[in-house]
């Protein structure tokens, strides 16, 4: 539960840490460690480069946003595949799964990744058409894999995904 407080936390404050300087960064991560009542808990905030990382005794986090766009993380599981053309906005990894947020996705592009997506053969758990976009979870029960894929008419979206330790 900590863990997931602290992921929360990171989440609404990043972009206001961007901003911050070096001494601000030192602030927020004392106050982070302190928020997690853990003596093994260590934070890192980098506000030029947009990213934040816990390690804790209950797994680690990894942060890193950018209004700029940045490119397609390259840690990612293999069966989470790219999407063309679009511009990653942020991207959060812990020790089982992750997210990635981005925009510039077009309609052709949505259609080729959701036909990417039901191509791998698992089992549709999600399907789900939107006032504003669309969403698409599967999962593969025998590899404990999960890839869901959420997709907004403004071209912006967020692939989750997630696999068993």
């Amino acid at each position: 539960m900590k863990k997931f407080i602290i992921v929360v936390l990171v989440v609404f404050l990043v972009l206001g840490l961007l901003a911050c300087a070096a001494p601000g960064e030192k602030i927020m991560e004392k106050m982070f460690e302190e928020a997690a009542e853990d003596e093994n808990v260590d934070v890192d905030m980098d506000g030029d480069g947009g990213s934040i990382s816990i390690q804790g005794e209950d797994g680690d986090v990894e942060f890193q946003g950018s209004g700029d766009g940045m490119p397609w993380p390259s840690d990612l599981p293999d069966f989470v595949a790219e999407p063309q053309g679009v511009t990653v906005t942020s991207k959060m990894k812990v020790d089982t799964g992750g997210w990635v947020m981005f925009e510039d996705c077009d309609q052709n592009e949505k259609e080729a990744y959701v036909s990417y997506m039901k191509g791998l053969g698992w089992e549709q758990t999600i399907e789900m058409e939107q006032s504003d976009g669309y969403q698409l979870m599967v999962t593969d029960q025998a590899t404990g894999r999960m890839l869901q894929f959420a997709w907004y008419d403004d071209g912006t979206g967020q692939l989750t995904y997630g696999e068993e330790e």
